[in-house]
């Protein structure tokens, strides 16, 4: 071979090589999926704790990212890239109402996911797999998972574990949210619009449920007007909520959102670290006596303290009759919703929670502070005989309609007997 042969062939395998090196570098970062995959950032919670009800799902995507989190650590520890979870980018963005419905009858075709980037390289399929599985897909059978899956599997455990052992839970975050007097006249506002354009609902779940119902029952040309159908109450349901739901929507999640990242902050952050935290070193109070708790798992652990007077500070509120003060005076108007839907169990439910007990605990403050937190329990022995006799009057009501009066009455007691505390200088 020549001298300048010699020299083009070399100039074509460098520039074979460089195009090869281009693909492969193209490849890797047109493949990569950003592991949110368009969805927000649980650690947004903390700064627009409204994502709750306006993005409903940003729980369930952070408990996928320490999944995946702890997935792809032991792959790295047995030396490999883990791919991560197969994901659909922009989900929310997939149904139109007028041409979809709600998915049920009608829908669009659906998108292909997309693998994340890593995984196995070349001939190394066995080992990746041994690795995340404890074993390669073409011997594991029926067998129980090891590997990596399993760390993810403990992971999952975990994070189910602290979401369910929230202090304020999310049922009763969704039983607040449905019962609040702001939804509740936004549901009415709604059926009427909704009435208006010829369907009759109590509220969208309403039409979902009676959309799957009525294509259990159909086929054929029947099924394709269920779909049609579908499609034309999807359109006037969101026609309908943007002037009625959406708007009492924020209204409500103003109102719960900010009491549910509080009152549940330990536990999200064991879940959700804060952007920008301390270090582990810093971040502790000053005084003369500090005590702390920390851990690394996400169990639920709680610190209560008990100072030499009694008094008692714990994870519900650092100042336990300033956090009563605000959840009385927000949650009144459940009780009075209650009562105006004429629902008595649920009335008296509802001012038996957010009425008599936070009033009964600011009683025992005043009156029994070392056991301010013992509800019913011992009142007898424990208060005046005549506030006592003043409890049973407003514990035993007549019917739905002695509610209400006596939910005023309470409520004048609940701020009487604050101001005396705040006076006496307790501060529980």
């Amino acid at each position: 071979m020549t001298r300048d042969r010699r020299l083009l062939a070399a100039v074509w395998l460098a520039s074979a090589a460089i195009v090869a090196a281009g693909s492969l570098l193209a490849y890797h970062f047109l493949t990569r999926v950003d592991e949110l995959a368009g969805r927000r950032d649980p650690a947004d919670l903390y700064q627009d704790p409204a994502l709750l009800f306006t993005d409903p799902g940003i729980l369930g995507t952070a408990v996928e990212l320490r999944v995946a989190a702890a997935v792809r650590s032991c792959m790295a520890d047995a030396g490999y890239d883990y791919r991560g979870p197969a994901v659909l980018s922009d989900l929310d963005t997939l149904l139109d109402p007028a041409a979809d419905g709600y998915g049920v009858a009608a829908g669009p075709g659906a998108p292909r996911p997309r693998l994340g980037d890593g995984g196995p390289a070349g001939l190394d399929q066995g080992g990746y797999e041994q690795a995340l599985y404890g074993g390669t897909l073409s011997g594991a059978g029926d067998a129980a998972p090891g590997g990596c899956a399993a760390v993810g599997r403990a992971a999952l455990d975990d994070a189910l574990a602290s979401l369910g052992s929230l202090p304020y839970s999310l049922e009763q975050l969704q039983a607040d949210a449905s019962t609040h007097p702001a939804w509740l006249a936004a549901l009415g506002q709604w059926s009427a619009c909704m009435a208006e354009r010829g369907f009759s609902a109590a509220s969208p779940g309403d039409l979902i449920v009676a959309q799957t119902a009525a294509l259990a029952l159909a086929s054929g040309d029947a099924a394709r007007a269920v779909a049609e159908r579908e499609r034309e109450a999807a359109a006037a349901d969101f026609a309908c909520r943007e002037s009625t739901l959406d708007p009492a929507l924020g209204r409500v999640a103003a109102d719960l959102a900010p009491i549910f990242v509080n009152r549940n902050r330990t536990q999200l952050e064991a879940l959700i670290p804060s952007p920008g935290g301390p270090p582990v070193d810093q971040g502790l109070g000053t005084g003369d006596v500090q005590v702390t708790l920390r851990w690394g798992s996400l169990v639920d652990l709680d610190l209560a303290v008990t100072d030499p007077s009694g008094a008692s500070i714990d994870y519900v509120n650092p100042r336990r009759l300033e956090g009563l003060g605000r959840e009385f005076a927000l949650f009144q108007g459940f009780v009075r919703a209650e009562v105006a839907r004429g629902d008595a169990m649920a009335a008296l439910g509802a001012y038996r929670a957010y009425t008599l007990r936070p009033l009964l605990e600011v009683v025992r403050m005043r009156h029994c502070p070392e056991r301010y937190d013992y509800g019913p329990k011992y009142s007898r022995h424990d208060l005046p005989a005549e506030v006592v006799a003043r409890l049973e009057h407003l514990f035993f009501v007549p019917d739905i309609w002695g509610i209400a009066a006596r939910q005023a009455e309470a409520e004048s007691w609940f701020a009487e007997t604050v101001n005396a505390l705040e006076r006496d200088g307790i501060r529980l």
